[in-house]
This record gives C-alpha cells, structure tokens and sequence, in this order.
C-alpha cells in the first residue's frame, strides 16, 4: 500500500514537471489552466543553405603525423631472490604473500615472484608463525598493515622504508624491546605500532 501512494506521488511530481516545462500555468485562486504562449515549443526552422561558388576550390591540407603515446612500463622486477631457501622465515612469508595473492585473485601464483605481482598487496597476516628476520617485507612496497604478532621479531627495520605502511602490529613478541619499538616509531612517522611492551 506504501509503495502504490509513492508510485503514484511520484507519477503525479512527474506530471506536474513535464506541465511546467510546456508552459501550463494554473492559477491558484480560481483553479483555471492557463499556457503560457513563450514557452510552447516552436520547431526550429533550419538555416539556408550556403551558397556554393561555381568555381572549385581545392584546398592541400596535410594531415598531422599521428603519434602514439603508449607508456611502455618498466620490466617486472624479480623479488624471488629476497627469499632465501635455507632460510624458514623467508619461506614462511613468500608461503603467506602466495596465500594472500591466491585469496586476492582467486589463482595461485606459481611463477617466481615479481614486483608486479604484489604491488596490490596492502595487508599480510604473519600472525604467529614464529618469524625472527622479516627481511622480505621490505619489498612490499605497497603494503599498508602487517600482522606480525606472537613472532619472534626484534628487528623493525626492513618496515622502515615502506611508504604506504600505516599500521604495524607486534603484540607479543618476546625478542622485541621498548627501544626498538621507538626507533622504529621514530623513523616511520606515519605509521602506528601497536604493541604490548611496558
């Protein structure tokens, strides 16, 4: 019942407006309908045609070399060689970038890692994995938040030159200090560490 009393508002709104438009007028005082004669709508009347000299004229016009503007982009850069294989932590994070790439994309990735495909990546879940080196997230360039709680980090400087870094978790981690925590605060400003030192 609702619906049909907006339906029907609305046609009548619509109405009204299209009335408007046309130039009909009604007077409030003694409800009589009135047009407006500027406002009804004359069929436009078409220009003469140009008058065609009997001469020919021919015009030489060169048209300008079209140049394409293609951007080529700079070749992918490798970032497998970030992720040493003797090394677990490096095999844990890559295992976690090609989980979040396979969330992300619905694929998983099994090519060498390459800058082009994590430059989407904005967050990662490291969340209790026992890591120590993060050394390889300093290739995420477009990371905006990372997960590295119930770790074993105690270094925070592979974070520092990520320009897009806003939010750093560390909740236990035992091997981090209080003094890491705010120098690393320090030199990335934009970003919050939360953390549960005292």
């Amino acid at each position: 019942m609702r619906y049909q009393f907006v339906l029907i508002t609305l046609a009548l709104c619509l109405q009204v407006a299209l009335l408007w438009t046309l130039g009909v007028r009604i007077d409030k005082d003694t409800g009589t309908v009135a047009i407006q004669s500027e406002k009804i709508i004359a069929p436009k009347t078409l220009p003469p045609p140009p008058v065609v000299s009997s001469k020919p004229v021919l015009a030489a016009v060169t048209p300008a070399p079209v140049r394409a503007q293609i951007k080529s982009e700079p070749p992918a850069r490798m970032i497998q060689q970030m992720f040493f294989a003797n090394n677990r932590d490096h095999q844990l994070i890559e295992q976690a970038i090609r989980d979040k790439l396979e969330y992300d994309t619905g694929k998983r990735p099994t090519a060498p890692l390459t800058d082009r495909m994590v430059r989407g990546l904005t967050y990662l879940d490291l969340k209790g994995k026992g890591l120590s080196d993060i050394r390889p997230l300093a290739m995420l360039a477009a990371l905006q938040q990372v997960d590295l709680e119930k770790n074993r980090v105690n270094d925070l400087s592979p974070l520092e030159k990520l320009p897009t870094l806003n939010a750093v978790y560390v909740r236990n981690n035992p091997g981090l200090t209080v003094e890491e925590v705010r120098r690393a605060g320090r030199v990335m400003r934009q970003s919050i560490i939360v953390h549960n030192l005292k």
